[in-house]
Parts: structure tokens; C-alpha cells; sequence
């Protein structure tokens, strides 16, 4: 798998930090929603690639 480092560490560090602090504070039965900051990094990250590749093509 080709990872831009650069952009990886610059999105992950924010979301995973992010996410523990929604694992921390929310209610027990809501904590499940803290794996979307780590989803949403990834769509974040993708779609900056996409966006960047996309542009580059043209």
C-alpha cells in the first residue's frame, strides 16, 4: 500500500487524539462512536489523495 507519509501524520495524530477523548467522555452505550473520528481520518485522507491525483491528471 502506497502511504503519503507527510499527509498520513498530519491527519492521524488530531483524529486519534480525538477519538480517545470521545472513548473517554461519552456515555458507555455511545462509546462505539468514537471509531468514526479513525473513519473519518481515512475518508479524509483518501479523498485529499483522490483530490491531489485527480488534479495531477489533468
Amino acid at each position: 500500500m502506497n502511504v503519503d507519509r507527510k499527509k498520513y501524520l498530519l491527519i492521524m495524530p488530531p483524529f486519534l487524539i480525538i477519538a480517545v477523548l470521545l472513548f473517554l467522555f461519552l456515555p458507555t452505550d455511545k462509546k462505539g462512536f468514537s471509531t468514526f473520528a479513525i473513519v473519518g481520518a481515512w475518508v479524509i485522507y483518501f479523498l485529499w489523495k483522490y483530490l491531489e491525483n485527480k488534479k495531477k491528471d489533468e
